[in-house]
């Protein structure tokens, strides 16, 4: 996993079951639609994992960033599009979707993973 293949599991000293719970409270976060789905989640995570730490052409990444901001960073990765219906602002606002009635002329889609 990327806490740990990263060295912050254990300069944090996370526990492992207590992110393990975490992590699945997230996956539970992501609706069941084509695109914005927990998998998309962790591919993102991968690739940050691999801009902060690759090392055939990323890992530039983690030298700007302390420790914390690495978590931050994969961390963010992870429940960045937690709640997206997987539905643009265009179809939101043909369907008048309580979103779309709620922000009006905002980009809806965005405001609602915001929130």
């Amino acid at each position: 996993m990327i806490f740990w293949e990263s060295g912050l599991a254990d300069l944090l000293e996370l526990d492992g079951a207590k992110l393990a719970t975490f992590l699945r409270v997230v996956e539970d976060g992501y609706p069941a639609n084509a695109y914005h789905n927990y998998l998309h989640a962790a591919d993102v995570a991968q690739s940050m994992f691999h801009f902060m730490y690759g090392r055939s052409g990323g890992g530039m990444l983690a030298q700007h960033l302390d420790r914390a901001q690495q978590f931050a960073a994969l961390l963010a990765t992870l429940v960045h599009d937690i709640g997206h219906l997987g539905l643009n602002n265009g179809f939101l606002t043909a369907t008048s979707h309580e979103l779309a009635l709620t922000y009006l002329h905002e980009a809806r889609a965005r405001l609602f993973s915001r929130a």
